[in-house]
């Protein structure tokens, strides 16, 4: 709980400079939604999946497409160009 209340005050300092329309906290989770599912969609290609249909799960799903990524099995029949 220590580091947080070294955190707020510095995305608060962020907000005021930047003058953000809504919570900086809601950025910051925004943003590593978006690196999970660029993460899952890797995942996806390296197992010959279709990456842009990964790319696409991958951002709307986050953690829920990284766990679908890890868990899918490998295409080895029609691989991914």
């Amino acid at each position: 709980m220590g580091h947080r209340t070294r955190l707020n005050p510095l995305l608060g300092a962020i907000a005021l400079i930047l003058d953000l329309p809504i919570e900086p906290n809601l950025y910051l989770l925004f943003g590593a939604h978006c690196i999970i599912g660029a993460i899952a969609a890797i995942v996806a290609r390296r197992k010959g999946l279709n990456f842009r249909n990964w790319v696409v799960f991958g951002l709307i799903g986050g953690t829920a497409a990284l766990v679908a990524a890890l868990m899918a099995k490998p295409n080895t029949r029609y691989p991914a160009p």
